[in-house]
């Protein structure tokens, strides 16, 4: 098991090595300088009835893009097949800061998701019969009974801890009614229970089959580090609570098919008007445009209708090899949902991570703050996961109608970068191969941050070249391994022309 592990480990590092290398002309094509992207945006446009023209018309967007492009000797390939789509109307710049779930927003989602279920504060507190049931784990891992991940001392340190709390502990824990009503809560950090709080709940059901869980900004204004140390004094690691602002809100029902089924290289994007593909209905009747309309009748029962928008149906399966579900048993919809911003519809990427000015550093102190994500799960029983994390609000609008670089300057420029960006990767002689598949280049609305203000940032025109990044590399002598990433292949400012990273967050 821990060699099985080590091997994932090295697999995973390898992927975040290479995916982290900075490109050539990087440093030149990044530009940081938001006041003269601005200053471009509100210029005045080249002719006077330029305004009144569809978005298309204006800066002559064609309907589709088709070329195909190869380098590292032979090693990236990127091919081009798209459907090019932009909005109708103007697109604005957008100033925004991080927010917090309002107690009429969490009470409106427990009431469309709960209802009259009785649900209990989830209860953290070990009781005597659950230390004694981790005491004959950790006895066990150090008999080597079970393939646990301590070490046999480290699990010595845990008996000893247990042992130590055993004395003082409940024999059991009378449940508490739970509500939506939101409560200051101390961040669990073990013994350091203190350090910082966050407004929030943790509800579940009897069965524990039903969770309601959401938590506001932690309210520490910078990092803590917590170091722990083994029974010499040797420090044996350390936890680190950044400053973050994610506000997180997951509601789930245990769904024992449908948890199974995920985003993953099989998983297919589809419109409202396409048909189940003949593998999946014999698992699944609900059709995309069902499944998109039961998440819009719960976003209209919450009150966000004019706020959030279906963007992506997936329907995902629950095939996993790696971990010994070779075939496909179960089927269900991961479908998201973006904000609106002036009736424009922000952009979903699935490989956009935690944005911030210090996060390419890779600081563990540096303060963060993720882009929105806000996605439905369900199947033929119905929506049975909600996540929605980061929320935003609008704080100025910059300018109502952006002006824009003409289509073709944008084109040029993919072309030029997109080699410029996956060429190193694809040199390294453990990759085989690295294939860029584009199948949509999308024009709408993406945030970006702001110097100095983490958590403050501007919602912005870029295009997306959305598709698949699938990389072949050679883990063992005699075995390959194959990733494939789904999400925007690249990001170009619209206004300005320069490539967007998505990992700083400009």
């Amino acid at each position: 098991m821990k060699r099985f592990t080590a091997i994932l480990l090295s697999i995973f590092t390898l992927f975040a090595l290479t995916a982290c290398q900075p490109t050539p002309e990087a440093a030149v094509v990044v530009q940081k300088d938001t006041d003269k992207m601005i200053e471009k945006a509100q210029s005045t446009p080249a002719t006077t009835d330029a305004p009144t023209l569809p978005l298309k018309e204006r800066y002559a967007i064609p309907d589709a893009l088709s070329y195909t492009q190869t380098g590292a000797s032979g090693k990236l390939n990127i091919s081009v097949e798209a459907v090019v789509t932009a909005p109708n109307g103007a697109l604005p710049i957008v100033r925004v800061e991080a927010a917090e779930f309002s107690q009429e927003t969490v009470t409106a989602f427990w009431n469309a998701f709960i209802g009259d279920m009785p649900m209990f504060e989830q209860n953290y507190v070990q009781t005597k019969s659950d230390i004694e049931k981790a005491i004959l784990y950790y006895k066990q891992v150090q008999a080597g009974m079970v393939d646990g991940l301590e070490t046999p001392e480290e699990a010595q340190e845990e008996i000893d801890a247990l042992e130590a709390a055993y004395p003082s502990a409940p024999d059991s824990v009378e449940p508490v009614p739970a509500t939506p009503e939101l409560k200051r809560i101390p961040v669990d950090l073990g013994e350091y229970r203190n350090v910082a709080h966050y407004y929030g709940l943790h509800a579940t059901n009897n069965e524990q089959r039903l969770f309601f869980n959401m938590h506001n900004h932690y309210d520490n204004t910078k990092a803590i580090e917590i170091k722990s140390y083994d029974r010499n004094g040797n420090q044996t690691g350390s936890t680190i609570l950044g400053v973050s602002r994610r506000a997180s809100l997951h509601c789930m029902r245990m769904n024992d098919r449908g948890d199974r089924c995920y985003i993953n290289a099989d998983a297919m994007r589809m419109e409202r008007g396409d048909a189940l593909p003949e593998q999946a209905s014999a698992f699944i009747s609900l059709t995309p445009a069902e499944a998109a309309a039961a998440v819009e009748a719960f976003i209209a029962k919450v009150g966000l209708a004019d706020v959030m928008a279906v963007s992506d149906i997936y329907l995902c399966n629950d095939r996993d090899e790696l971990n010994g579900r070779p075939e496909t048993s179960a089927f269900a919809y991961e479908i998201f949902c973006t904000r609106l911003i002036h009736g424009t519809q922000c952009a979903n990427i699935l490989n956009a991570h935690e944005s911030s000015q210090t996060a390419i550093k890779h600081d563990a102190f540096a303060p963060t703050w993720g882009y929105e994500s806000f996605k439905f799960r369900m199947d033929d029983t119905g929506i049975f996961d909600i996540s929605w994390t980061s929320p935003v609000a609008s704080t100025e609008t910059v300018t109502e109608d952006s002006a824009l670089k003409p289509f073709h300057e944008i084109e040029e420029i993919a072309k030029k970068m997109l080699p410029i960006i996956y060429e190193p990767d694809a040199k390294d002689k453990r990759i085989k191969s690295i294939d860029i598949s584009i199948d949509r280049v999308t024009l709408s609305l993406w945030r970006i941050a702001e110097q100095d203000r983490f958590d403050h940032g501007l919602y912005i025109p870029v295009w997306n070249f959305f598709g698949t990044r699938s990389e072949t590399i050679t883990i063992l002598p005699d075995r390959d391994f194959t990733n494939v990433t789904n999400g925007a292949m690249l990001t170009i400012n619209a206004i300005d022309g320069s490539i967007i990273d998505l990992d700083a967050g400009y």
